[in-house]
């Protein structure tokens, strides 16, 4: 376990790639048995006393890469943090005429809709008075992060998309509130290696109305989306319910 954990958070990369040196991780430890066992036992070979390096050579298996996502996510699980680069990068490179960057938020609130992707790196699930579910995601992409707020109606409409780790496009109205910016989701779809490509080819679409990859927008009347505080739409506090 503790040399998994070592190759999957990158590092022995000097070694050889990761998925590679996990394919071979038993090998690799019956590798440094036997170097061991002989350095105890005193063993060498005929050539020892030429002065030769007297090391079994070791010849790794082949196996597949590791992609970009699969280090991403071992580097999170292990050490807490991304190490190799942020996660939406690649797909912000992809798509970046497809995207309003967090940063530029601000400068329009006053936009009905808005979309946005990024990384959730938090998703806290509470209920309302009325006992449903919504949740406060922390959205980043590479200019910053922002608060999304996802109400019942748009929860429900896909509630195992709203977990940190998930690339999302995200559309919505940009509103202010006590200096901070927020993103009242109305909705939100996964970003994924299979439809990478369709949004590529449609990021030069001017409009900023979202489409599922799938072909169909669902519209979700964004001006009857309400913008009051988060915390007098949850019962028992923000954090009773998560």
């Amino acid at each position: 376990k503790s040399l998994e954990a070592l190759i999957k958070s990158g590092a022995l990369d000097r070694f050889g790639e990761r998925n590679q040196l996990l394919f071979n991780a038993d090998q690799l430890l019956e590798y440094h048995r036997r170097i061991e066992d002989e350095a105890a036992s005193g063993q060498s070979n005929l050539f020892a006393g030429l002065g030769a390096d007297t090391a079994p050579i070791l010849r790794l298996k082949p196996a597949p890469q590791a992609t970009n996502r699969e280090k991403l996510a071992w580097e999170k699980e292990l050490l807490g943090l991304y190490v190799s680069e942020h996660p939406f990068r690649e797909t912000s490179d992809r798509l970046r005429d497809y995207f309003t960057p967090v940063s530029r938020l601000a400068d329009l609130k006053r936009e009905k809709k808005v979309r946005s992707g990024g990384i959730l790196t938090e998703a806290k699930k509470i209920f309302t008075k009325s006992n449903e579910p919504m949740v406060f995601a922390t959205l980043e992409d590479l200019s910053g992060s922002v608060e999304v707020v996802v109400f019942p109606r748009v929860y429900q409409e896909n509630p195992d998309l709203w977990q940190a780790d998930k690339l999302v496009c995200v559309a919505g109205r940009p509103h202010e509130k006590d200096g901070e910016m927020k993103l009242l989701a109305e909705s939100a779809f996964e970003i994924t290696p299979g439809n990478i490509e369709e949004l590529a080819e449609s990021s030069s679409v001017v409009s900023v109305e979202i489409e599922s990859p799938s072909s169909v927008a669902k519209e979700a009347g964004v001006d009857a989306l309400p913008i009051e505080s988060p915390s007098s739409v949850a019962g028992g506090g923000i954090g009773a319910n998560s």
